[in-house]
């Protein structure tokens, strides 16, 4: 009786520390050209920061295709029906785990969005961090995991979108066969 108790106590501690529902999450469509790019988005506490290796984790664990996008490839944010107040869109280089791939990185690197009427992008370009990387496989196409986050205020309410692409290093490694 006891391990029940235990067990169904353990349960609703666990489902009480989960995200809120999405219903409140503003809408955000983020694609590749005409692909959509899957993403978790979701309302951040008191401390933001709280969440950025775990969102990059969560969408490790989630199945989501790590798409393959090369260096000088664009991709499109469309907010639905509400723009965010501020925003800041960060670039992480991730293990395979969606933690950080190097202890130095904290705070990740600033890409620049500028949004106008709900609609924005980006190119992405080469991370200095992946030429840190002393494992030559590192250096093969699509080899380096870039993870996003956009940290977005709508009035009082903040939220993060975060999604991983398989990408490029600084430089890369051609393999002639």
């Amino acid at each position: 009786m006891k391990k029940t108790t235990f067990i169904l106590c353990l349960l609703l501690i666990c489902a009480g520390c989960g995200n809120k529902p999405d219903a409140g999450i503003p809408n955000l469509e983020v694609s590749s050209g005409q692909v959509p790019l899957e993403m978790i988005g979701r309302e951040c506490g008191e401390n933001g920061a709280f969440f950025v290796v775990s969102g990059f984790s969560m969408c490790m664990g989630t199945g989501i295709e790590k798409r393959y996008l090369p260096n000088g490839e664009t991709i499109e944010f469309a907010f639905g029906d509400r723009e965010p107040d501020k925003w800041t869109l960060t670039e992480h280089i991730l293990k395979e785990g969606g933690e950080p791939k190097y202890t130095t990185e904290t705070e990740g690197k600033d890409i620049t969005l500028i949004l106008k009427d709900g609609r924005g992008s980006f190119v992405i370009e080469p991370n200095l961090r992946t030429a840190l990387s002393s494992n030559s496989k590192d250096y093969l196409p699509g080899n380096t995991l870039k993870g996003y986050r956009l940290l977005c205020s709508f009035g009082p309410d903040e939220f993060e979108y975060t999604f991983i692409i398989r990408g490029d290093a600084l430089f890369r490694m051609v393999v002639e066969e």
